[in-house]
């Protein structure tokens, strides 16, 4: 289970450093793609899981059709971390997120129980708020 938050740095090769936790989680293989404003991070089998879930979607909805799915697949891509848990997050979707690729560039990377997130800060600050008032409604309401 993918858990935590942190801010990292891209390094000259457009790579960051994964935590400990997330890296043992992770195994190494994996698919990187542009969700929800930033990129999403999941195991082979979580992203398997995903599209699973997608395809029946589509297949379902009558007002979805497949240009989901080939939105999808062409905004994913395969990727590996190294010994070091470094991962490159390719330029192209850095730029779809609104992250800057260049050395030095902040991100938060986020644990989402299922897959990992990668957000431009500011984004990830004005999220993160509205996730406060959320989570206190819905531990409320669900009486937890």
């Amino acid at each position: 289970m993918f858990v935590g938050n942190s801010q990292r740095k891209l390094d000259d090769k457009g790579r960051i450093v994964l935590s400990a936790a997330l890296r043992d989680e992770f195994n190494g293989l994996g698919y990187i793609a542009v969700t929800d404003e930033c990129l999403t991070i999941w195991t082979d089998e979580g992203y398997r899981d995903f599209t699973d879930r997608v395809q029946r979607r589509v297949r379902e909805d009558g007002d979805l059709d497949s240009v989901v799915l080939r939105k999808l697949a062409s905004d994913s891509d395969r990727i590996r971390a190294d010994s070091q848990g470094r991962i490159t997050l390719p330029s192209k979707y850095l730029e779809k997120v609104g992250i800057g690729a260049g050395a030095g560039t902040e991100v938060v990377v986020n644990g989402v129980l299922d897959r990992i997130e990668i957000w431009a800060p500011d984004v990830w600050d004005a999220l993160s708020e509205e996730g406060n008032d959320a989570l206190k409604d819905a531990m409320r309401k669900g009486g937890l």
